[in-house]
């Protein structure tokens, strides 16, 4: 049987609060556990993120965009194992849970090659002796929740804008 944990902070943290068992809804059999975190662990997590947040914010945007197109890369040499697990976890077909976790890979290398690109504007000002300039900057620690339906891919929506803008994420 398959048994999950949490990465928090680069680490595997196994929950101290029991499991939640997943589920094949094709027979109804637990195939896999994934620990529950307590409340203190999930503020170690958001702890976490914050140190992790002083570094990546900082980090040069080239680098970031290298790192989640790595990542795209990483995901799609593996997209036959994680949509085996998405299907069984999920009841759906292997071709489309296969499609899903591919385009969970577009959208990591859509916002890696975005990374790059994130600009500031000058919006028209609202009187002749004002200039008004807008510059995009990470904002601090996401805190990202999604659906039961496409885990993978609304998942990779909420993590992949968030990691290229130099934010850091907490799931």
């Amino acid at each position: 049987m398959l048994e999950y944990h949490s990465l928090i902070g680069g680490e595997w943290v196994k929950g101290n609060q029991g499991f939640i068992n997943v589920v094949d809804p094709s027979c109804g059999e637990i195939f896999a556990t994934v620990s529950k975190l307590g409340r203190g662990q999930i503020a170690e997590a958001i702890g976490k993120a914050h140190q992790g947040f002083q570094e990546w914010s900082r980090t040069p945007a080239l680098e970031r965009s290298r790192a989640l197109l790595k990542c795209a890369v990483r995901v799609r040499e593996c997209s036959e194992e994680i949509g085996k697990l998405l299907a069984q976890e999920q009841g759906k077909s292997f071709v489309d849970a296969r499609k899903e976790v591919l385009g969970a890979a577009d959208c990591l290398e859509y916002y890696g090659h975005l990374a790059v690109n994130i600009l500031g504007e000058v919006p028209p000002p609202n009187a002749p002796n004002l200039r008004s300039i807008a510059i995009r900057q990470p904002v601090g620690v996401v805190f990202a929740v999604a659906a039961w339906n496409y885990p993978v891919s609304l998942v990779s929506w909420k993590v992949a804008p968030a990691l290229a803008a130099g934010c850091t994420v907490v799931v």
